[in-house]
């Protein structure tokens, strides 16, 4: 049972096995953890009125239960925490080989999901393709590991990123926090959180450059999502006027600033020969004919950065445009059905005015015909 707070029957003296914290949030019997033998599998209940998250989903004490994976993100109050199921792992004959025990979906008949083997040639030839194309980079990581299935790919790479996640949780949340939402974006529908690789936390590269490695990818999910969702040529579509001083040479423009991210989506981080002599791009006419040379990849990087920032701004001006249409379509609609109300109730309230006129008129004309006549 994990903190938690309501119906303290399954308790023994309302005492919860794990204490999470002391925020005011978190009930004193907040939630249980069970196995489900019939289905196989592992299920939390919310036993408080103050819900819970699990994998970015909240859920209520209103539910009967919900299913729990290996790897699963539960956050009650302000704690955060997995939900893991027994892990080993170790390294034999210089390759790195990872074997988890999940109970798969379906029934008495669960069979445990086996991991295959990479060796340590295979992880550096992954992180520089990473690197270079983003973390779901499908298409290039197939044709780099052909021996490899692309659900041994799409494992690993879901693995590489919560092991990035563990790292940098500590120095960089921020960074930590933002690896969260693209892992969630490349799981599979159905699919619940998943651990980091314990035997990858050994390798010295990603202790070293966790932070650095994290950066990158956020940097081209970004560039890839926005490249994805508005097209190459409109990539930079709404967004306004881009700071003169980050301009990266005297020569640069904005056709400049949308084939940058452009050749990064085709070419990679960092491919700079290959946008060169990509005819659809205008590097090839600034630089490829003359003798103009390259900008330094520090001023490059304070441009793309700046760049980013745009794009940033674009999406939530668009996100508020979005919302305050939403509300005053809303408030319109609560309007024109609160006065058909009041007609149909009663009509509207001058109406209302003109007949109580009319009574108080009645009135008074009934009661001078009443009086008496004077002597």
């Amino acid at each position: 049972r994990e903190g938690g707070g309501g119906d303290e029957k399954d308790s023994d003296d309302g005492i919860p096995d794990v204490e999470l914290s002391d925020c005011k949030t978190i009930s004193r019997n907040h939630a249980k953890i069970a196995y489900n033998p019939e289905l196989g599998r592992f299920e939390i209940f919310c036993m408080s009125k103050n819900g819970m998250f699990v994998d970015g989903r909240f859920f209520d004490c209103y539910y009967i239960s919900v299913p729990l994976d290996s790897g699963s993100l539960i956050q009650i109050g302000n704690v955060l925490f997995y939900f893991l199921l027994p892990l080993r792992s170790g390294i034999n004959n210089g390759a790195f080989e990872s074997v988890e025990i999940t109970l798969q979906r379906g029934g008495k008949a669960a069979q445990p999901m086996i991991t295959t083997t990479w060796s340590i040639e295979e992880l550096d030839k992954f992180k520089r393709c990473v690197l270079a194309y983003g973390i779901d980079a499908w298409q290039q990581l197939g044709k780099l590991f052909p021996n490899h299935t692309a659900t041994a790919i799409k494992y690993l790479s879901r693995k590489w990123l919560s092991t990035l996640i563990q790292l940098c949780e500590i120095e960089q949340p921020s960074t930590a926090l933002q690896l969260v939402h693209i892992l969630r974006e490349i799981m599979p529908a159905g699919e619940g959180g998943t651990p980091p690789m314990a035997v990858l936390t050994k390798w010295d590269k990603i202790k070293k450059y966790a932070i650095s490695w994290g950066a990158r990818i956020i940097l081209l999910h970004r560039i890839n999502r926005a490249v994805g969702t508005y097209g190459e040529e409109a990539v930079l579509e709404g967004v306004r006027m881009i700071g003169e001083t980050t301009l990266p040479a005297s020569w640069w423009e904005r056709k400049h600033d949308i084939d940058l991210l452009r050749g990064i989506a085709r070419h990679g981080f960092g491919a700079v020969n290959k946008m060169i002599k990509d005819k659809e791009l205008c590097f090839q006419q600034t630089i490829g004919a003359s003798s103009t040379p390259w900008p330094s990849a520090e001023k490059v990087g304070v441009r793309l950065r700046a760049i980013l920032v745009a794009l940033r701004l674009r999406n939530v001006k668009s996100m508020k445009k979005r919302s305050f249409s939403t509300m005053s379509s809303s408030a319109h609609y609560t309007s024109a059905t609160a006065t058909a109300s009041s007609h149909a109730v009663g009509g509207s309230s001058s109406t209302k005015k003109k007949k109580k006129k009319k009574k108080k008129k009645k009135k008074k004309e009934s009661g001078s015909s009443n009086k008496a006549p004077a002597k």
